[in-house]
């Protein structure tokens, strides 16, 4: 359905890769593009890591406390109550062959509404919720692994999200997902790039949305990594679904939500199995979604 190309400048200062070289920037790479799939900016990343060798994360995600929500045309969308949305999640991939990947992410999301908002009345009440957010598991398949390394993803997203319609406030998506994508590539041991491309099909009657998303690093010394993130998602618009005014009013994870994001990462690698990652992200536009920055952090575990 999406047609998509790379151009990864070659620094002809990098030497060619060496099978044994391939490996090692295999196992950089996974590190790299895994480090973060909890913000609204996630990718999907074309590398798989080699049979029985896997990837672990425990992450937390900030959003807020904010005010307002972007509209698309440039609009903003005031709400009477100041919005918070934390996300703690653990993520983890299996390479079941050296070509195949299991993919499981569980979130827990803690979602507060706060204080009234410049003077404003709320019909809703002050709320905490904490409750499971949408648990994906999947596989991705490698389909191509020379100089350019070309992968297809393939994720169900659960239905395993809470709803207070006393507060509005709701932890995911009410609806089961498919979510197919593509993703292509290319890498050293000091410098890679990679696209992707896909699209969330909802149950529930939710719109369906397209995703695109392009990701680029370089490893500064021998164990840091930054890497600048550009992710899109927009809504087909397709769906009929009836949202409970109290949810429109807190705008958590309604229908036809899109963006476009920015962002940084970065990530220290303490030694072969162990490092930490922290991430900064940002919208330049979207629609019925958080006008504040995501701050992320976490720590991983690969064998």
């Amino acid at each position: 359905m999406y047609s998509y190309t790379l151009y990864f400048k070659r620094f002809t200062h990098l030497s060619p890769l060496t099978p044994m070289r391939t490996r090692n920037v295999l196992s950089a790479l996974i590190t790299a593009s895994c480090c973060l799939l909890v913000s609204f900016a996630r990718g999907q990343s074309p590398w798989t890591p080699q049979k029985g060798h896997g990837y672990s994360q425990l992450s937390f995600n900030l959003i807020g406390p904010y005010q307002n929500l972007y509209l698309t045309g440039g609009g903003i969308q005031g709400l009477n109550r100041k919005i918070s949305d934390h996300t703690l999640q653990a993520y983890a991939e299996w390479g079941l062959t050296d070509r195949t990947a299991l993919i499981a992410s569980v979130p827990w999301k803690i979602v507060k509404s706060g204080e009234e908002v410049n003077g404003a009345v709320s019909t809703l009440p002050m709320a905490s919720l904490s409750a499971f957010g949408n648990a994906e598991i999947g596989i991705r398949q490698n389909f191509i692994q020379k100089k350019v390394v070309f992968s297809g993803q393939l994720l169900i997203e659960g239905r395993t999200a809470r709803f207070d319609a006393a507060s509005g406030l709701r932890s995911g998506y009410d609806a089961w997902a498919l979510v197919p994508s593509l993703s292509i590539g290319q890498g050293t041991d000091r410098l890679y790039g990679y696209i992707s491309a896909g699209s969330g099909i909802r149950t529930n009657q939710y719109s369906s949305d397209y995703r695109l998303n392009a990701e680029g690093g370089y490893k500064f010394f021998k164990r840091w990594w930054i890497i600048a993130v550009l992710s899109y998602r927009g809504s087909f618009k397709n769906g009929t679904v009836i949202i409970p005014e109290s949810n429109r009013q807190t705008g958590l994870y309604v229908n036809d939500q899109a963006f476009f994001a920015y962002g940084l990462k970065t990530i220290l690698e303490f030694n072969a199995h162990w490092g930490i990652n922290a991430a900064a992200y940002g919208a330049a536009s979207g629609n019925y979604v958080a006008k504040a920055p995501s701050l992320n952090a976490g720590i991983y575990y690969k064998w």
